[in-house]
């Protein structure tokens, strides 16, 4: 019985990470990336600062793990307190979104 449980137990989990998205964020800009809120693009409200202590530099990357595959807004802050909001990023498997110079001059303020 136990076997049978921690076997349905496995499946679970393994389904669960399936469905789960990773996303990667590349810093390719000039700007320095001191917060990362993600939300799904119909909330109303940010989720947590996905950065915690961590920055993203220039030229440098972060994973954000565990999401559900979906459409998001992504709200990035910088070392100066500017904030630029990016709309409806697709969100699904292993992807990667790269942050550029144009990115910003073109994002929600």
């Amino acid at each position: 019985m136990k076997t049978f449980v921690l076997s349905c137990l496995l499946s679970v989990a393994t389904v669960v990470s399936a469905l789960a998205a990773q996303l990667t964020v590349i810093n390719s800009s000039d700007y320095v990336v001191h917060h990362l809120h993600v939300s799904p693009s119909q909330s109303r409200s940010w989720g947590p600062d996905q950065l915690g202590k961590e920055i993203i530099g220039r030229a440098e990357r972060f994973t954000v793990r565990n999401i559900p595959d979906g459409t998001y807004d992504l709200k990035l802050v910088d070392e100066d307190e500017d904030e630029c909001i990016v709309e409806n990023v697709e969100v699904s498997g292993t992807m990667t979104w790269t942050l550029t110079d144009t990115v910003i001059e073109n994002c929600v303020k």
